[in-house]
């Protein structure tokens, strides 16, 4: 069609020597928005002031409904335009661009139908025209998803392995065809996920986990169980976890392009039969050689089932570790799960599996998935006291005999695993593109270890046991440490610049608990061999309790005899790091009014509007239009002598590093902004504030690149 292949040159008073912007290329985008009703829109770049001269060669079944609508910029123009086609004559059809040859322009080719098919192209000088292709038939997709999902299955050998030593555990037949169904199915569901973005899952984490799975199992069959002996039944649900994450880790079956929904559905559906077909094939395998092993004398076969045995043990554990090794040197994108949360599934598995059942297991679950849904749309009170503090609190009570109340210890596991989501749910929103996509890779992962550790120890299982008394002492320790790295971080910020300006920071709350403690310590009395009894468990918990609330419910004071001076330059430094920070960190809030707040807490008055500006204007400068700063980090680098004194007033030359992520589409990256210059430090409404800025230097420089 004439009218619709005419190309009216757009004219565009441009200054001379104007370029292409490469981040809007060349597209050439058709869409059907009703029934035979398209939309077209072409995009063209404009160099030197004028636009390239190219057209679209469309097919002429197409009829042009009114006229184009035009408009463009400094870099591109644009026109769209609707046009009627029925969608079926169209197969055959060529569409393309004329007028590349003699450019180095390419040009991006997308058409969409109403029912989801889809073609993506790139179209070149040489190449300009792309053929749409007829639908595939039924046998067709049949064959190619149906194949493509047996060979999936074929090529892993750790699900060999875990065939092979599972018949030998003597798993029964109707249990183990239910389980080889419930991994094709939940391989169906995790790829639909994944396709709909809904979960982003490492390709290497599917293989770990079913040669660790494999591994235990042959551990099991040599009759040195590292696990409960039968922690797996019913064997349908590990294999359900394992089916979800090779769905979720290779979301696509067949090429979608060109596909309709309903064939895309469909493909979904061939694709799980071929797996479950290639699940059957490696079950016969290891069938023949189980009934191989079966002819053999008790003595050769119990000989030659122990070799087997040891073999797949050696084999599956050093797939275990390529694969968990491999994206270290090769790159891969892993499920962003904070260590102390993945710890602390573990700990709440094994103490919900000593005293509480069933009933702790579904309420971990369910609380453990509304601490992520809030972390999406809310905030919830001590999170860093909560997460550190319920984590040790769950340790020591692995350590013990004695057992809670029943709606006592399932208070505790709801707000452990509420917090517990709450912060990775947290981590992922601020360092992953796709948050609520690995959030839901994340609970797999998470809930795949609950269940296993819930099902490592017998329901009888006590305190005295190491395989409690090791996780407990562990998830103690480390819940300890990471406080303590929290408490340092206090110490070296608030209370460092309190401390220069010569305020104390008095922890009246922690005080309070230890004077509660020692009232309480048991002291043995003059006639019983025993201590006084009742108080030994409250005594420890006090004194625990004030370690992790040291930070909280402090009163400030005045140091006596303190003589103001010029901080030196190690005091002055702390004094600037808790400045900055919480200067930098207020251009994250979303409520500018909030921002001005945050800002005239740490800053002068005269100052406020100025770096709210310049500040925003330089984290910003040099970043797509939609991306997205936030300020992650700010250090001071080096501070030197006070040079000046005034009123009260201390100037020190220094430099300081801020450190934002930027989020864009489909990708983060770090980027760090280093500046140099000068501060002045003044005290104003008993705490420290900046005075004054004088900027001598600025440098960017984009740290790292995560994709997900």
């Amino acid at each position: 069609m004439k009218r619709v292949a005419a190309w009216v040159l757009l004219q565009v008073a441009l200054a001379a020597g104007a370029a292409a912007d490469l981040a809007n290329p060349s597209t050439l985008t058709i869409q059907e928005t009703e029934p035979s009703r398209f939309t077209v829109e072409l995009t063209l770049p404009v160099i030197q002031g004028r636009v390239v001269k190219a057209r679209p060669i469309l097919p002429d079944v197409c009829v042009a409904l009114g006229e184009p609508e035009v408009r463009g910029d400094a870099s591109k123009a644009i026109r769209t335009w609707t046009m009627t086609c029925d969608p079926a004559r169209l197969v055959g059809a060529a569409l393309g661009i004329q007028g590349l040859l003699g450019t180095a322009l390419d040009v991006r080719l997308t058409f969409e139908t109403l029912d989801g098919r889809k073609h993506a192209r790139q179209l070149r000088p040489t190449q300009a025209f792309f053929v749409i292709p007829p639908p595939p038939t039924l046998t067709e997709l049949a064959l190619d998803a149906g194949r493509q999902g047996a060979e999936r299955l074929l090529q892993r050998a750790e699900m060999a392995l875990l065939m092979l030593v599972t018949l030998l555990l003597g798993v029964r037949r109707r249990a183990f065809l239910v389980a080889l169904i419930a991994f094709a199915a939940a391989q169906g569901l995790g790829q639909w996920l994944a396709g709909e973005r809904w979960m982003v899952m490492s390709p290497f984490l599917p293989g770990a986990a079913a040669a660790a799975t494999a591994w235990l199992f042959g551990v099991e069959l040599l009759g040195r169980p590292v696990l409960q002996p039968g922690w797996w039944r019913p064997l349908a649900a590990p294999m359900l976890v394992l089916g979800a994450l090779y769905g979720a880790a290779r979301p696509q079956t067949v090429p979608t392009a060109g596909l309709s929904a309903g064939e895309q559905g469909l493909s979904l559906v061939l694709f799980a039969a071929g797996a479950l077909a290639g699940l059957l094939l490696l079950t016969l395998w290891a069938h023949q050689l189980r009934m191989a092993l079966a002819v053999l004398s008790a003595s050769a076969r119990e000989r030659w089932t122990s070799r087997v045995a040891y073999a797949s043990v050696v084999l599956a554990g050093g797939l275990f570790f390529y694969r968990t090794s491999a994206p270290y040197f090769i790159g891969g994108v892993d499920p962003a799960v904070p260590l102390v949360t993945l710890i602390t599934a573990a700990a709440l598995g094994l103490w919900c599996r000593r005293d509480h059942g069933a009933a702790g297991l579904a309420l971990a679950l369910v609380a453990g998935a509304a601490g992520v849904v809030v972390s999406f749309h809310g905030t919830l009170p001590l999170a860093s006291l909560a997460v550190f503090g319920l984590l040790a609190l769950i340790g020591a009570r692995l350590l013990l005999e004695q057992r809670w109340p029943l709606w006592l210890a399932l208070l505790v596991v709801a707000f452990t695993a509420l917090y517990q989501g709450y912060h990775a749910g947290r981590i992922l929103r601020h360092d992953t593109t796709l948050p609520v996509a690995n959030a839901a890779s994340m609970g797999v992962l998470l809930a795949a270890v609950f269940f296993v550790c819930y099902r490592a120890l017998p329901a009888d299982a006590t305190a005295e046991r190491p395989s409690l008394r090791v996780p407990g002492l562990l998830a103690l320790a480390l819940a300890t440490l990471w406080q303590l790295a929290e408490h340092r971080e206090w110490a070296g910020g608030p209370v460092a610049s309190d401390l220069a300006m010569g305020m104390a920071r008095l922890p009246v709350l922690a005080i309070l608990l230890l004077v509660g403690a020692w009232l309480l310590w048991p002291r043995r009395r003059r006639f019983a061999a025993q201590p006084a009894g009742g108080t030994s468990g409250v005594h420890w918990s006090l004194l625990g309790l004030a370690f992790f609330v040291l930070p909280l419910g402090t009163l400030r004071l005045d140091i006596p005899f303190h003589e103001p001076d010029a901080p030196s330059a190690d005091e002055a430094g702390r004094v600037m790091a808790a400045l900055l920070t919480d200067t930098y960190l207020a251009f994250n809030l979303a409520d500018e009014d909030a921002a001005f707040d945050r800002l005239a807490r740490n800053l002068s008055q005269e100052l406020v509007a100025d770096v709210y500006l310049d500040s925003r204007r330089r984290l910003t400068a040099g970043t797509r239009e939609g991306a997205e700063v936030t300020v992650r980090d700010v250090s001071v680098m080096e501070v030197d002598d006070a040079t000046g004194t005034a009123a009260g007033a201390f100037t020190y030359p220094c430099q300081w590093v801020v450190t934002a992520r930027v989020r864009h589409l489909q990708h983060i990256h770090n980027r760090q902004n280093v500046y140099a210059g000068e501060l002045t430090l003044r005290v104003e409404d008993d705490r420290w504030k900046i005075a004054g800025l004088d900027l001598r230097s600025e440098e960017r420089v984009v740290l790292s690149w995560k994709s997900s």
